[in-house]
């Protein structure tokens, strides 16, 4: 006669976990399905000061495997040490898994599958002041604390061994005690956690909040004049419930101190900004790392005067809804060094919802992990051709890349046979120098490599000048800062040379026209851009020029005032979707198709929901020097896409290519 099954009170599908064992091991197949993901269920510990008398839990829910040492009785385990499987805690409703990509939906599982035993991680001391520890032991919710209890010594558990099949259908009683608060002890063993694709192991870690497993457990109806019976039940309201576990933890701070620390993003407060128009509105922090005394200071300065005049427009017209936008209070000057960058950048990072400026293709490089990680926005003040591949860059602007290939269709097409790149070593002066070649050999032109050495070389390029002497180009590809265009065009002049230069968008600063190589930068030197010129005829250049008073025309600044154009579509669309988060900012950006920068930018800007390769920015204009303009410069050559540009499938950064 079949003896009744000691886990539930009546027979299960199967006969039991004994029969269900020894049909394991007579390579007979068990009835019912398996669940396909992998989630596992957290043993439920005794609970030592808790309710119901002291009375332990069943060891299979209590204690997992027969393990030495264990009080209670050894009857029932195998000679391994091994005992019968059960399903793990018959008060399991199912599993709520949090994800770390909280963009997603929370996974949700049906049935457990049983767990396996690791060896328990170093976790730190609880201190008697802490709030949470529990009296009489060492016990806390978090995982970041332990009782001070040595593991003792376990066998491991046979690998291999498959779950038994839970018929939730059955709704079968269990009959064991489920204790409301009870904690795992920090001698216990804990099982092992694994789950399929995005979801990892759950080891103790800051942000194991976004992967906690969470036991939705119902109370059931006593069964068979048994108090404290528990049965597995049905529910359409799973979903809702889990989600609301999901949010209820989340506020209370469990695990994470930024998002949810306060119920809002880092960088967010209610209180007002510094030097705020209306007292009542709350504030959003945005950072800028850029250079104000390195080699690019003629950039960083004039751009963030630029982007602090775009953000006194706005909050001074009523913010953004019940917001005013800081850029001035976390300003960092990087001196256009990586390290410093990224160094400035965890500086910061904990105070921002978002970076506005981050000057320097190998700067912004230096902080992209750590953004990422993060999920901090950041818009480049560089146009590597990398960020069109990278969701937390907001480009604008045509690519170093992409710009040389225009510059060298357009050579090519004014019957230039020769081409020369002079450009600074690392990501900047590479990516132009890569597109210049690919262009090149495109169109059949000859082409020569000049690196200048360093990136702070200064006035000193002789070397330079003598490349450009010996090769003898038509046409040169200058990707420096101002004061070597300066140097090298003006060395180059002085020597002879005849070949007309195109500056990459960072070359130019009117300074270069009133240095002594002006005449020569006037008759041989145009820059090359995708923005529109400081006298543009459109409302947002209009605008521009009335917030810049009586500072003298820069064209930087008026990058940096369009530039805000961008954070301003994303920061609006958030409040509106109700997603001022980090992540809801970044996918907030990746679904935009454009933005309306009311002609500051360049035609296309703001398409980050698209294709990257398809939806990439490749228009270039050809500004000439006019010592009569007010900023220095006539537009030469009308916006245009060579064919090179045209037709090239961007498939990595340019300047990997090197």
């Amino acid at each position: 006669m079949d003896r009744p099954d000691r886990w539930s009170g009546r027979r299960s599908a199967g006969g039991g976990a004994v029969a269900a064992r020894h049909r394991l091991r007579r390579g007979q197949r068990l009835p019912g399905r398996l669940h396909r993901r992998a989630e596992a269920v957290l043993a439920v510990p005794r609970d030592p000061g808790g309710g119901g008398g002291g009375r332990p839990q069943h060891r299979a829910v209590a204690r997992g495997p027969c393990l030495r040492g264990d009080p209670g009785p050894r009857r029932g385990c195998w000679r391994d040490g091994r005992r019968p499987d059960p399903l793990q805690a018959g008060g399991v409703h199912a599993l709520g898994v949090l994800r770390r990509d909280r963009g997603r939906a929370d996974v949700l599982g049906q049935r457990p599958h049983l767990a396996g035993v690791v060896q328990p991680a170093d976790v730190g001391a609880v201190h008697r002041h802490r709030a949470d520890r529990r009296r009489r032991h060492g016990e806390r919710h978090d995982h970041g604390c332990a009782a001070h209890r040595d593991a003792p010594q376990v066998r491991q558990r046979a690998a291999g061994v498959p779950a038994l099949p839970v018929q939730l259908g059955q709704r079968a009683p269990q009959h064991l005690r489920v204790r409301a608060g009870g904690l795992r002890r920090a001698d216990r063993r804990v099982p092992a956690l694994r789950a399929p694709r995005t979801l990892r192991d759950l080891a103790p870690r800051p942000h194991l909040l976004e992967e906690l497993p969470l036991l939705l457990l119902r109370r059931g109806r006593p069964t068979q004049g048994k108090p404290g019976g528990t049965v597995i039940r049905r529910s359409r309201s799973l979903g809702a419930l889990a989600t609301a576990l999901t949010l209820t933890l989340a506020v209370s701070g469990c695990g994470r101190d930024d998002d949810s620390s306060a119920g809002s993003a880092p960088g967010v407060t209610d209180e007002a900004c510094p030097d705020a128009v209306d007292d009542s509105k709350g504030c959003i922090y945005l950072g800028t790392l850029t250079d104000l005394t390195g080699v690019f200071k003629g950039v960083g300065e004039p751009f963030t005067a630029g982007q602090k005049a775009f953000w006194d427009g706005i909050n001074e017209a009523g913010g953004i809804g019940d917001y005013e936008v800081n850029v001035t209070e976390y300003v960092k000057d990087t001196g256009y060094d990586p390290e410093k960058h990224a160094e400035l950048f965890n500086e910061i990072k904990d105070d921002v919802l978002a970076v506005a400026q981050s000057l320097g293709t190998a700067q912004t490089n230096a902080i992209l992990e750590d953004a990422k990680s993060e999920s901090i926005l950041v818009g480049p003040a560089s146009l590597g051709s990398n960020w069109i591949w990278e969701d937390v860059a907001i480009e604008v602007g045509t690519s170093y890349c992409a710009e040389a290939m225009n510059v060298v269709d357009y050579a090519a097409d004014q019957g230039a046979k020769s081409i020369a790149a002079v450009h600074f070593p690392g990501d900047y002066g590479d990516d132009a120098m890569v597109g210049a070649r690919i262009a090149a050999e495109e169109r059949g032109l000859k082409f020569t490599d000049i690196t200048t050495g360093t990136v702070d070389g200064g006035d000193d390029q002789s070397a330079a000048v003598g490349a450009l002497l010996k090769a003898k180009p038509d046409f040169v590809i200058i990707s420096t800062g101002p004061l070597e265009v300066a140097t090298v065009i003006g060395g180059a002049a002085q020597k002879g040379f005849t070949g007309r230069f195109v500056g990459s968008i960072p070359t130019w600063n009117t300074a270069i026209v009133d240095s002594p190589a002006g005449p020569a930068i006037e008759a041989l030197y145009m820059q090359a851009t995708s923005f529109p010129t400081w006298n543009a005829d459109t409302p947002g250049q209009e605008k521009m020029r009335e917030s810049a008073g009586d500072m003298a025309p820069n064209d930087w600044y008026a990058i940096g005032y369009g530039s805000g154009y961008v954070m301003k579509a994303i920061l609006e669309k958030a409040i509106d979707d109700d997603a001022l988060t980090r992540d809801g900012m970044v996918e907030t950006a990746n679904s935009l198709t454009g933005i309306d920068s009311e002609g500051t930018l360049p035609d296309g800007t703001g398409n980050w929901a698209g294709d990257p390769n398809e939806d990439a920015v490749r228009v270039t204009q050809l500004n000439a020097v006019d010592p009569k303009a007010e900023d220095k410069v006539k537009v030469a050559v009308e916006p245009f896409t060579g064919p090179t540009a045209e037709s090239y499938e961007f498939t990595e950064p340019c300047y990997l290519m090197k």
